[in-house]
């Protein structure tokens, strides 16, 4: 009882001191951002190489990036990548058990820290924490976050992943996602996203899952935004698969651009 109790308080400690560790070198961090950390905290084993940890650790770290990534908490980003690494979900399976993540130590994705993929099954109580497998970088992308985007494909995020009921690349979230208006359209963030993506070697051809079979192209034209249109190029869907799925999509664009053809864009 009392080794029992001896551990119970020496894990309470080395939480309590990480998370002033964080707080003394970054600053403050919302509640419920501390409790995930602490989460994290406890299932991290500091005997164990950082490919040991298993799955408990990975969907702690998964859904903690998520969090800070939308509630744009950099500082605690930072430490996460840092001392932790980044993980997302990989490819998806038919067994709606089987889980796979993509995981990268810290460092960063270079070539002593190539992304290694952790399989395995997970229970239902763990499965119900996730809310749609969608990754930290589609995220930062369907908000707009350049910065942040960068900083997670520096650090081993996969650009061309597919993730969520859709089957979506960061490419058709930052598409999806962008509202911008016209006359701020060159300094919006969802564009820059495209930019990074793009010359980050996105693949714009990919279609996703959903019942119109989009290309990330698709999504712009349906908003409507035309500086979006001319980096998506949507002469790119006569490419593979998308060529069918995506005519109509090509056409519109084409009308669209047609009736103002000034190459300054909005």
């Amino acid at each position: 009882m009392a080794r029992a109790a001896d551990f119970l308080m020496g894990v309470v400690l080395m939480v309590a001191v990480s998370a002033s560790m964080f707080a003394g070198e970054q600053g403050v961090m919302s509640e419920q951002s501390k409790n995930l950390l602490q989460e994290l905290e406890f299932v991290f084993d500091k005997t164990k190489k950082p490919l040991e940890q298993g799955h408990d650790f990975m969907l702690k770290l998964y859904g903690l990036l998520c969090r800070v990534v939308t509630q744009k908490e950099s500082d605690l980003l930072n430490y996460l990548l840092r001392e932790y690494g980044y993980a997302e979900f990989g490819a998806s399976s038919d067994n709606p058990f089987a889980v796979s993540f993509l995981y990268t130590a810290p460092g960063g994705a270079d070539a002593s820290t190539i992304p290694v993929v952790i399989e395995g099954e997970m229970n239902c109580s763990q499965l119900a924490q996730v809310i749609d497998k969608t990754s930290p970088l589609h995220y930062a992308a369907r908000g707009g976050l350049r910065e942040v985007v960068e900083q997670l494909v520096g650090a081993g995020a996969q650009i061309n992943n597919t993730c969520g009921a859709h089957s979506m690349t960061p490419l058709h979230e930052v598409a999806r996602g962008c509202r911008c208006e016209k006359k701020k359209a060159a300094e919006c963030g969802h564009v820059q996203v495209v930019r990074f993506l793009i010359e980050q070697d996105a693949d714009k051809t990919i279609v996703d899952k959903s019942e119109r079979k989009c290309t990330a192209c698709a999504y712009a034209v349906k908003n409507g935004n035309r500086y979006m249109m001319l980096l998506l190029n949507p002469l790119v869907c006569n490419a593979g698969q998308a060529k069918v799925a995506h005519l109509s999509c090509k056409a519109q664009a084409a009308s669209k651009l047609s009736r103002d053809p000034s190459a300054d864009g909005y």
